[in-house]
């Protein structure tokens, strides 16, 4: 909705859709869609207090991958002698650091906090029932 709307008013606005605005919007689009995607995982962690029911290898692979797209954008930036690139793309710059500090915390949950939760606590009985 935000995009078809983004479209729309720069259409009647300028006459023209500005491509490089649609992206950037986007990219804020997929932040907040990344934030969204981590917060509940983290705190839906802490308040069973375990870290069963996810694969912590799938963590460490994203914990790679943001860590590589980092060092990408430092090393092109190193590259050109210009480091104005690393805020020229904000987009990327936020989801590798949102995703290394979020990996690191899952990592810190399951290997340090809750290492020696094999289980969660089962709901009672009635919780678990389905109204009819």
């Amino acid at each position: 909705a935000f995009c078809i709307g983004y479209v729309c008013f720069s259409w009647i606005v300028k006459g023209s859709v500005d491509f490089l605005g649609f992206l950037y919007l986007l990219g804020t689009i997929k932040v907040g869609v990344t934030i969204g995607k981590y917060v509940p995982q983290a705190l839906l962690n802490k308040s069973r207090q375990s870290t069963v029911g996810w694969n912590v290898l799938n963590v460490i692979l994203d914990l790679t991958g943001g860590v590589l797209s980092l060092i990408q954008l430092v090393g092109d930036c190193a590259s050109m002698g210009d480091w104005s690139g690393l805020f020229g793309n904000p987009t990327k710059l936020f989801l590798s650091m949102i995703t290394i500090f979020f990996d690191l915390v899952f990592l810190i949950q399951h290997y340090f906090l809750y290492a020696d939760k094999d289980s969660y606590s089962q709901l009672p009985l009635e919780a678990q029932q389905q109204p009819s």
